[in-house]
């Protein structure tokens, strides 16, 4: 798992079984892609974008418009 930091070697395949299961979870869900406009691909996947997309132009309008006083 190169992005996690740390180079391990699994001798159990339990333990690497695990190891992908958490990196595809964390890559998936909790990992932000630039690619992806700063979303993670589960967001994409299921249909969050324009949701997230529209939160994210609401905020930048609040903080222009704070800025602009």
């Amino acid at each position: 798992m190169a992005e996690c930091g740390d180079a391990e070697n699994y001798f159990i395949p339990d333990e690497l079984r695990a190891a992908l299961v958490s990196f595809v979870h964390y890559y998936n869900n909790e990992r932000y892609h630039e690619s992806l406009e700063n979303m993670t691909p589960a967001d994409v996947y299921f249909g969050r974008a324009q949701q997230i997309k529209c939160k994210k132009y609401l905020v930048s309008l609040k903080v222009n418009l704070s800025r602009s006083i």
